[in-house]
């Protein structure tokens, strides 16, 4: 996902500006609220994330990425948004 936002601007900015009158856009943001909803409940149930994490939550946070990964992309190598790896 990180790859297509940093090296399409326009695709960023179409996942993170409302566009409240476009029904396309809310059934793709309706569909996007249901996969956070499962993953969540699945991390829920694994333990691996706090019990009040809501979709909004993740939601919120992938927007937020969405909008510091295409500078982040432009000013350095093309796979710059990866965590480095640790050390073997």
């Amino acid at each position: 996902m990180f790859v297509t936002l940093a090296a399409d601007r326009g695709a960023s900015d179409l996942m993170t500006t409302r566009l409240p009158d476009v029904e396309v856009l809310r059934a793709v943001r309706a569909h996007h609220r249901r996969t956070a909803d499962i993953l969540l409940g699945r991390a829920r149930d694994q333990g691996v994330v706090r019990p009040d994490a809501t979709a909004e939550d993740l939601l919120s946070a992938l927007s937020a990425l969405g909008r510091a990964v295409p500078p982040l992309g432009a000013a350095a190598t093309p796979d710059a948004w990866h965590l480095p790896k640790k050390p073997p």
